[in-house]
């Protein structure tokens, strides 16, 4: 979108995207002390609520609105990401975990629901019944 709508330079798009992970790392780190203090399930809804930002990006009527919907969206991913790896080693025992493939990194929704299919689990990361699932909260 930003080189092709915007007619950025291509080094543009690489620099904004090499900020998405670069500063997504603090995000997933502050997300990490927000589910140890708040609880996992309030940080992990409160960063997918947040994900649909990342939606807006193409509602951009300049490259700055593009580029900032895009990584707040992306920040807000990294955010809920250590919450839902906590979720997920919290309800599974090591003998479920070890039929994941290594390195244990459930990264996109999709993922996340074929685990869950396939290891029978009880949930999957789909907001409306994350809503209605009772799940095990971090320690306060």
């Amino acid at each position: 979108m930003l080189v092709f709508q915007f007619h950025l330079p291509i080094y543009i798009y690489g620099v904004v995207e090499s900020v998405s992970y670069g500063v997504g790392l603090v995000f997933s780190f502050l997300g990490g002390f927000m589910a140890d203090k708040y609880g996992s399930k309030r940080v992990a809804i409160f960063g997918n609520l947040l994900i649909t930002l990342l939606s807006f990006t193409g509602l951009a009527q300049n490259s700055l609105e593009a580029i900032g919907f895009f990584l707040s969206g992306w920040f807000m991913r990294n955010f809920r990401s250590p919450a839902r790896r906590t979720m997920l080693v919290q309800v599974t025992d090591e003998k479920e975990r070890s039929k994941l493939s290594p390195p244990f990194t459930p990264s996109t929704s999709w993922g996340d629901y074929s685990r869950s299919y396939i290891l029978r689990w009880r949930f999957t990361f789909i907001i409306p019944s994350l809503r209605f699932c009772p799940l095990p909260q971090s320690p306060s």
